[in-house]
């Protein structure tokens, strides 16, 4: 159990620092709404692509790939993605919708930790939830936004960004504080946690 707890540990790292990464970029835009495009544009691609090589160096930590650490998934779109924007320097347009599908994909990864805490402790998961619903419509209001001046279009995804990092911020620690528990207790979460549970109960057994 315990590479199975190390495997959602370091997923949660790499999150953090992933996470913190966005609230700066978001404060950075929305204090410097009229910045050059070409800076923002540069941003972006150093920012996906550390954070693309970062959780997939932290997935390919863990023993076992996918079930509910996407790690390698999340990273493999993020390292795509700053790869496409910096070889396409004219498609700087999509930047928006690529940051809220990011955004949206990024929370729904962390969801089904989010489930499992329903069987842990009520409160935990309740607030967990809130983060979750708080990040994802944050990611659609990125995706959807109908603002046509870019300053102020800059500025809204620096809104949104900051919004987005600090409520999954603040999801990552719920998160993080329940690990243990985890694997304390998972029977009882194995309907979310089915692929890593079986993974971790097959270790034990052998230790046995």
């Amino acid at each position: 159990m315990r590479d199975f707890t190390n495997k959602i540990n370091n997923f949660l790292n790499a999150a953090i620092n992933t996470t913190i990464l966005m609230i700066a970029i978001g404060i950075f835009l929305a204090l410097f709404p009229t910045l050059s495009l070409e800076i923002t544009r540069w941003i972006f691609i150093i920012a996906l692509v550390s954070a693309g090589l970062s959780m997939i160096t932290a997935d390919l930590t863990g023993k076992k790939r996918g079930g509910i650490i996407s790690g390698t998934v999340l990273g493999s779109f993020n390292l795509l993605l700053g790869l496409i924007i910096l070889i396409n320097p004219g498609i700087l347009s999509i930047i928006p919708i690529a940051i809220g599908f990011y955004v949206v994909i990024s929370s729904l990864t962390k969801l089904r930790m989010t489930l499992a805490l329903k069987e842990i402790s009520n409160s935990a998961f309740t607030a967990s939830i809130l983060m979750n619903i708080i990040s994802v419509v944050s990611g659609f209001i990125i995706i959807f936004q109908p603002i046509t001046s870019t300053a102020i279009a800059v500025m809204l995804l620096g809104i949104m960004l900051i919004v987005y990092g600090v409520s999954d911020l603040i999801n990552i620690v719920i998160l993080k504080s329940h690990v243990n528990e985890f694997s304390s207790k998972m029977k009882s979460a194995k309907k979310y946690l089915t692929d890593d549970v079986q993974e971790a109960e097959v270790i034990e057994k052998k230790k046995k």
